[in-house]
């Protein structure tokens, strides 16, 4: 396999770190971006359910002190709990106005320890088993890799839990769903953006890093030229005149000494090469043979 140009290897070398350099900065604004969204998403679904649970606390205390309720009966509390969460009226309005109030928020209920909805913003699940999602503050807390991945996969829904208890007992939880679908509407633009200027960042890097190594191996590419020149005898190497004091003139400088030195040992060996065909050329007027027999 061919080895790579020294421009080659340098277009490489520095394009490779600036790359480095825009992915890791990239990678620290889409984090920071996508963190302070969720979080902020996140605060939205634990304010509703905070809510949800003021509202529905006063109705409550007033409703389980008034009646003869037999708190051993799971069944007796359960009742009176979904009646009074369904007839209420500022917890009708509470969750009818729930989706409106956030974009990223599908729906929210009251359910008990098995999960079967006593309200819910959805007339449809009233009284049936509303299935468990996923947590979404694991997804707040799971890396940008994981946050990525819902962002740009498939439509999700995650639930925000508030625990809900009577007496001290836990009776069930408060759950508002959030949605991946209008999250992404909300996100994707930014990290589009992003990716793009990232993208960009790149492709102008390597048309600078072709350029800078044009510029960088301009003094190689003219010194080679004149060791050609010199070695070929085209050039006659004079004096040195001053060069700039930085490594190309030093290096010029030392091509100049050394073409002085080879001009200089070129002469000399041509002196002697001349002197020593003279030589030859007399001995060959005076050389004489004798055989054994004299």
């Amino acid at each position: 396999m061919p080895s790579l140009r020294l421009k080659t290897k340098l277009v490489i070398a520095i394009s490779g770190m600036v790359l480095a350099i825009v992915a890791t900065l990239s990678t620290l604004y889409l984090s920071k971006v996508v963190r302070l969204r969720m979080l902020q998403t996140l605060d939205d679904g634990q304010f509703i359910a905070h809510q949800i649970f003021s509202e529905a606390r006063d109705p409550l205390e007033i409703a389980l002190s008034d009646t003869n309720v037999d708190f051993s009966d799971p069944k007796q509390v359960e009742t009176v709990i979904r009646d009074v969460l369904r007839k209420d009226s500022g917890i009708t309005s509470l969750l009818g106005s729930i989706v409106g109030y956030s974009p990223t928020i599908q729906d929210a209920a009251v359910t008990n320890n098995e999960g079967r909805a006593l309200v819910h913003t959805s007339p449809s699940f009233l009284g049936g088993i509303v299935n468990r999602r996923e947590d979404f503050a694991s997804i707040v807390s799971g890396g940008i890799w994981k946050q990525l991945k819902i962002i740009y996969g498939p439509a999700q829904v995650y639930d925000v839990h508030e625990p809900l208890e009577i007496n001290g007992n836990p009776f069930g939880e408060i759950r508002v769903g959030v949605s991946t679908v209008l999250l992404k509407n909300q996100i994707q633009p930014v990290l589009n953006q992003a990716l793009i200027f990232a993208g960009g960042s790149i492709v102008i890097c390597l048309v600078l890093a072709a350029l800078l190594s044009n510029f960088a191996l301009r003094p190689l590419a003219a010194i080679n030229r004149r060791l050609d020149l010199i070695n070929s005898g085209q050039v006659e190497v004079a004096e040195a005149p001053a060069r700039p004091a930085d490594e190309y003139g030093a290096v010029a400088s030392k091509i100049d000494r050394l073409g002085r030195q080879m001009r200089d040992a070129k002469e000399i060996f041509s002196a002697l090469k001349e002197n020593l065909d003279q030589m030859m050329a007399n001995l060959q007027d005076g050389v004489m043979l004798f055989t054994s027999d004299f």
